[in-house]
This record gives C-alpha cells, structure tokens and sequence, in this order.
C-alpha cells in the first residue's frame, strides 16, 4: 500500500519477505508470539490467508518478487557483484566501470531476478552477478523497478550489502566494495529523501537484454 501511494522502498539485503507469519495471542495481550509452521500441511490453520508457508506458495500465494521486484535464490551464496550498467543513478560519484567486479560482495543469501509475469515494470537490473551455491552456478542481481505512482523499489540482491556498509576504512575484506556500498547507499538515501523516485529516476526495462540460465525457481538453493 505504501509503494501504491508513492512511497520508496528499499531492500539492503536479500531473503527478504520468505516465510509468512502471524502473530497470535497470549496471556500477556493480542499479537505477543510469532507463529510460523513453515509448512501449509503442518499448520492447524488451512486454506487460510494467514496460514504459515512461504509466502510464492499455496494455500494464498503473495510471492516477494511482486514487492522486492526478485525471488530470493540462494543460500550459502559466494561470489563477486559485476556491474552491467554503470551509468545507473545510484553509482554517481562511485566510478565504477561496466563489467567491473567487486570482491566478495555477493553472500551468503542471494536474490535473482525473474522473466515472471508478477514481476513488476519496468526493471532495470544495474548488476547481474554469478554466484556459486553448493558447486552449483547461479546469479545474483541487483534491482531498480518504478511504478505507476511515482515510487522506485531498489533492491541490493546480497545479504553482504549491509555487513559492508559498516567499515568503509578498508581495515578488512576489499576497500574499493566497501566504498562503493557506502556511496551507493549515501547516493539512495538522498535520492529517497527527495520524494518518488520515478518522477526523477524512471527505471529503464533493461531486462530483456538480461539472458540468466533457467533455475528451478519453487524454492531457493
């Protein structure tokens, strides 16, 4: 509701909107304790909205990529972020090069982008990413989607944004990561800020161009 009214929203991480949950009563007040079965065939409560199973699967299946713009993908996922598109909005003032790689900026969860029908555009993909998970390939991306009201949904695609973004002194891991993570999430913030994102920024549909290996997309690796 908040992205239909124009607000922004921002995804810093990845595995984000995985498991439903409802929260149920106690003998301290209503909505004190976190119910999560993980499984519609466990849970007591069926065919309901609130019933516990990921929220891509029956009984009322709401999959994330309809918010995040991506499906979480993978776990334990290692590998280095590429950049496809350095012109994007959010690399000002990063200097970053088309198919330049960051170490190890990608793990240990990952989200992907799909060629789905609920995946909302236009999508602009401004990092496609491969990634090792359990000596299999697969990608991680990074996502930038605008709709019709104005907002702009950004969405890193890797856990390891956020346990960048801390230390940008280059004490430990790769300097020119942590400072590209801290820039880019300096430059959204601002960006954020200032209103909806799409009135500025209008995402351009670069998806097509995108060609990723098929991926068996019921459940992440």
């Amino acid at each position: 509701r908040l992205r239909d009214r124009g607000g922004n929203l921002a995804f810093a991480g990845a595995n984000a909107g995985y498991w439903r949950v409802r929260l149920a009563e106690t003998a301290n007040g209503p909505g004190r304790r976190i119910v999560c079965y993980k499984s519609a065939g466990l849970d007591p409560r069926k065919a309901a909205k609130d019933t516990t199973a990921r929220w891509r699967d029956d009984p009322h299946p709401q999959p994330e990529n309809e918010v995040v713009g991506m499906l979480y993908d993978a776990f334990p996922a290692k590998g280095n972020m590429r950049i496809t598109d350095p012109d994007f909005f959010l690399f000002e003032g990063t200097g970053v090069r088309e198919g330049q790689t960051l170490l190890n900026l990608v793990g240990d969860e990952s989200d992907r982008y799909y060629p789905r029908e609920d995946t909302p555009r236009p999508i602009q993909l401004p990092a496609v990413s491969p990634v090792t998970c359990r000596g299999n390939q697969t990608w991680s991306t990074m996502s930038y989607y605008t709709t019709q009201s104005g907002a702009g949904v950004f969405a890193t695609g890797t856990m390891n944004w956020t346990r960048t973004l801390p230390r940008t002194d280059g004490s430990t891991g790769d300097k020119s990561a942590k400072d590209f993570v801290f820039q880019v999430t300096q430059n959204l913030m601002r960006e954020m800020a200032e209103g909806p994102m799409a009135r500025r920024n209008p995402a351009r549909d670069d998806s097509q161009r995108v060609q990723l290996p098929a991926h068996n997309t019921s459940g992440a690796a």
